[in-house]
């Protein structure tokens, strides 16, 4: 089962512990984050990695709208990519974001990253979620048994859960994210982690 470590309007951060895989993700009222707000997710992203030593990273874009100045794309490479090294992570899936911009960020970081550090770290970048899950699983950094289920939804009293101009969030949750089931710890090997 997942484990969720961070959650607000904007994006999330969770963990598949017995696949040892970290996924982070984008909801669609992205589109108002921050630099700062950015700032902050990137940090948590950091320490949510050096609490839990994943071996494969999961970048779920799918409906990232906010697009990453490139001063904050070299910031966040070169804070996560030699941590994840540090920590012997192998492997990078990125969803591709489908807004334009965001799409081209992301590409932006990913070309940073494997400046940063050649071959250390696989990085491959996928058109859709099932599509990362399936190379992860074939490199070990996901289980067998793949299929989607739901993302949670943004925490409405997490950091960030108000608009930036007071109002608070709208009642209508954004559109759920694929997830791994439940049922995935069941098929990962006894005594994995």
């Amino acid at each position: 089962m997942a484990t969720e470590h961070f959650t607000n309007e904007h994006c999330f951060i969770r963990t598949h512990p017995q696949q040892r895989v970290l996924e982070f993700g984008f909801f669609p009222a992205s589109f108002e984050m921050t630099n700062d707000e950015f700032r902050q997710f990137v940090r948590q992203i950091l320490e949510t990695s050096m609490r839990t030593s994943p071996k494969a990273i999961l970048s779920n874009g799918v409906e990232r709208q906010y697009a990453v100045p490139p001063d904050l794309q070299a910031w966040a490479v070169g804070l996560l990519v030699p941590a994840w090294n540090k920590l012997g992570c192998r492997r990078y899936a990125q969803v591709q974001p489908k807004e334009y911009f965001a799409k081209l960020s992301a590409q932006q970081i990913i070309e940073e990253a494997a400046e940063a550090l050649p071959g250390m770290i696989q990085i491959k970048v996928f058109p859709n979620l099932e599509k990362a899950w399936e190379w992860l699983r074939a490199r070990g950094g996901a289980p067998r048994n793949v299929s989607s289920g739901p993302a949670p939804s943004p925490r409405r009293d997490a950091p960030g859960a108000r608009r930036k101009n007071g109002a608070s969030t709208p009642s209508k949750a954004p559109p759920r994210h694929p997830r791994p089931p439940a049922s995935w710890d069941a098929a990962a090997p006894a005594g994995s982690s």
